[in-house]
């Protein structure tokens, strides 16, 4: 158990969660003199001594699960069955195998006399040096470690020598009556759990691979991913990358603001103010001009297809919290909802996950733009003034709905601008049920936002301070 929780802690530290070793000699102490039959208790335990803050919690029980997952001693014990039981079975079988001429190999023998602790660092070591991560699909992985692994463990051969020496047995009348078809059972299941076991011991490699590769993905990495192809678990191990995104995106924008609050450099003031000094310029002149902090409007599109980019566009604007004066966030499908709210109950990443999965909304399948933005015209359009920005996050795709096209001039009219973001290509507006080009002529700016990139591009050009 010491190494596995050192192991546990070394993955820990490798994925940005600071782990001292005062606090691992907390964890072991505590797991010594607690009763450890439930996982729970165990998981518990481990999180209370080894974690600080609140915002690893999520990170940690992602590790936990892989590092912890099946495989394990547990997954190789028998219990009761039949007419005897496995501590019975084990000793008839270890008594059996004294007593063979046949030679049987240690990995079967500790599988069957109940070893298991052994036969898994056996497994363990094997699994550690054949080099998982040196493959790309994970399927393919998956079959070709665990073929690999039951040739060097030789299962097939472990079954023949088993059975030559329960052969042997029953040839020589040894054991009671009704043994030799307990024995032969029990050791028919023992080879079933054993592949499963390393079945699982195989993906659990495989999985953690995967997990740390998508740990390792720097900022740029990150920015152009496709974002269409990110599962729910690739959105929260980005998590940690997004943020430092973000927080960039801030100071860059924190910076152009500070230099807009010193004003442009006015050379014909200063000339005027220092001609009396003879060539020297002891008092410089700037030309004062307030940066105007914008006020956002965020309209997010939460179904399926583009719920991903809503999801960061909604983080990086409460990031941004900062530079911007105000945000007030509506996302919509088949209505709309203001989830400004959420954000100032739940952590950010909670409120982001909370308004992607569609809180608040009675219609959240077949997708609507016209109703949405009559809604929004109808119920929220004070909430649009000459200092607004309006951000409208979607592909415009109506499933042949009425577009509403007054409803979206009713906004632009009051709006400052207009900035329509669509993750699809360019190539796509004008095809099916996308109404884009009928939306277009009504933003003051359309741009295809279909990665992180091209995302904080545009949240910085018009939320920056430019025109």
């Amino acid at each position: 158990m010491h190494a596995s929780l050192i192991g546990f802690a070394g993955h820990l530290r490798d994925n940005g969660i600071k782990v001292s070793q005062a606090e691992l000699t907390d964890a072991s102490r505590a797991l010594s003199r607690l009763s450890l039959e439930k996982r729970s208790i165990f998981k518990d335990t481990l999180r209370a001594t080894l974690i600080k803050r609140v915002r690893d919690i999520p990170l940690f029980d992602d590790l936990f699960a892989l590092h912890f997952s099946s495989g394990s001693v547990s997954g190789l014990a028998e219990t009761d069955h039949g007419q005897m039981n496995p501590e019975a079975l084990r000793s008839t079988i270890g008594e059996i195998l004294s007593r063979s001429d046949v030679t049987v190999s240690p990995v079967a023998e500790m599988l069957l006399t109940g070893r298991y602790g052994a036969l898994v660092r056996v497994v363990t070591d094997l699994i550690q040096t054949m080099g998982i991560d040196r493959m790309e699909t994970a399927p393919l992985r998956g079959r070709f470690f665990l073929n690999r692994m039951r040739r060097d463990l030789n299962m097939d051969g472990m079954r023949q020598e088993i059975g030559a020496a329960l052969a042997e047995a029953r040839g020589s009348g040894a054991g009671a009556p009704g043994e030799p078809a307990a024995v032969s059972e029990y050791v028919d299941r023992s080879f079933a759990r054993m592949e499963d076991v390393l079945s699982s011991l195989v993906q659990r490699e495989i999985d953690k691979s995967r997990y740390r590769a998508l740990r390792r993905i720097d900022d740029r990495d990150i920015t152009e991913r496709d974002l269409f192809q990110l599962t729910d678990s690739e959105i929260r191990a980005m998590r940690p990358a997004v943020d430092r995104l973000a927080r960039k995106l801030k100071d860059r924008l924190s910076v152009r603001l500070r230099h807009a609050d010193l004003g442009r450099f006015d050379l014909k003031t200063t000339f005027r103010k220092n001609i009396g000094y003879g060539g020297p310029l002891p008092e410089l002149r700037f030309r004062k001009k307030k940066p105007a902090r914008p006020q956002v409007v965020a309209l997010c599109d939460v179904s399926r297809s583009v719920r991903n980019f809503s999801r960061f566009m909604l983080l990086f604007l409460y990031t941004l919290k900062e530079v911007i004066s105000k945000v007030r966030s509506f996302i919509f499908v088949g209505d709309l909802s203001e989830v400004t709210s959420l954000f100032q109950q739940y952590d950010v990443h909670e409120a982001v996950s909370l308004a992607a999965a569609g809180c608040g909304l009675r219609y959240p399948v077949g997708t609507d733009y016209g109703a949405s933005l009559a809604q929004f015209a109808e119920e929220h359009l004070p909430a649009v003034n000459s200092k607004t920005t309006v951000i409208v996050l979607g592909d415009a795709r109506t499933n042949r709905l009425p577009p509403r096209i007054e409803a979206m001039e009713a906004i632009a009219e009051r709006a400052r601008k207009v900035i329509w973001l669509n993750p699809e290509s360019t190539a796509t507006w004008a095809l099916g049920d996308s109404v884009m080009h009928l939306y277009r002529p009504l933003c003051t700016d359309v741009a295809e936002c279909g990665n992180l990139a091209q995302l904080t591009r545009v949240i910085e050009d018009h939320l920056g301070g430019r025109a």
